[in-house]
């Protein structure tokens, strides 16, 4: 709906607070460990399909942002619609603590804003 206290034909307000990153170095090993293929032709099967898969949704991508951006430039002619957009994001925080289990440890905080 068209906003009333604007000439804008379309609004978006978002607002978020800062996101709380904790590096585990523990769960980041673990991960690694979990997704670490037992067998190498398996690794090698795996990135064969990876790679093919990626190339996919390359070309994909390509031809769907062409295609998108010919509806764009031919729907403007038609009709142009005006948006209002008021963003307020607020950068995360990196956390990097020195004992994982104890909340009285040291830590190092990264702000990325």
């Amino acid at each position: 709906k068209k906003p009333a206290d604007s000439d804008a034909d379309y609004r978006i307000v978002m607002s978020a607070l800062p996101l709380d990153l904790v590096y585990n170095q523990a769960m980041v090993n673990e991960i690694k460990r979990f997704f670490r293929p037992t067998e190498l032709s398996v690794e090698r099967r795996l990135r064969k399909i990876a790679r093919r898969r990626y190339e996919q949704l390359k070309t994909d991508t390509k031809a769907g942002l062409k295609h998108r951006f010919d509806q764009w430039t031919h729907a403007e002619a038609k009709e142009s619609k005006q948006w209002d957009i008021s963003l307020n994001i607020a950068a995360p925080h990196v956390i990097f603590p020195e004992d994982f289990t104890d909340s009285k440890k040291k830590m190092v905080v990264l702000d990325l804003g």
